[in-house]
């Protein structure tokens, strides 16, 4: 039995030399006070001036320009893939449709994406992986436009 049904009440986790690693510097940002923004939210340290500077930027009833490459944030995936779905259902192109080649023994959790993936000229792409080989080509967080037309792979 165990003291908790957390995982860090399990004897194995309890039987093993833990490592701590803690990451210093921020690749992705570089404004101070947004740093500090973020880092407030983080640690749950919310207070009015950390309040009132988040509600200054929000914008009732805000429409990006079509050609505004935003991120739209939500708290479950299955939001995320219906915005998704509607902002390319939203596109006047057709859809093209790829399959991934797999070669080897790759397992489906080294994919660096869906192994199939529909495309409409001009839509927006999003990295959700970092690319592990040596190229370093795309990263988590990448954002892409789709601008011409590629011809889809059949098979």
């Amino acid at each position: 039995h165990y003291e908790t049904p957390y995982f860090f009440s399990s004897l194995a986790l309890q039987k093993t030399d833990i490592v701590s690693i803690e990451l210093k510097h921020i690749f992705r940002q570089s404004d101070r006070p947004f740093i500090d923004l973020l880092d407030r939210v983080r640690n749950n340290q919310i207070d009015a001036g950390v309040l009132e500077t988040l509600n200054s930027r929000y914008i009732p009833g805000f429409q990006p320009d079509v050609d505004d490459a935003y991120i739209t944030l939500t708290s479950h995936n299955a939001s995320s893939y219906d915005l998704n779905a509607q902002r390319l259902e939203s596109l006047p192109e057709r859809v093209r449709t790829f399959k991934a080649k797999i070669v080897g023994d790759f397992p489906e959790t080294a994919y660096p994406t869906e192994e199939t993936l529909e495309f409409k000229k001009g839509a927006q792409v999003l990295f959700v992986r970092n690319d592990l080989s040596p190229e370093k080509r795309y990263f988590n967080g990448k954002i892409g436009c789709r601008r011409r037309n590629l011809r889809a792979l059949q098979g």
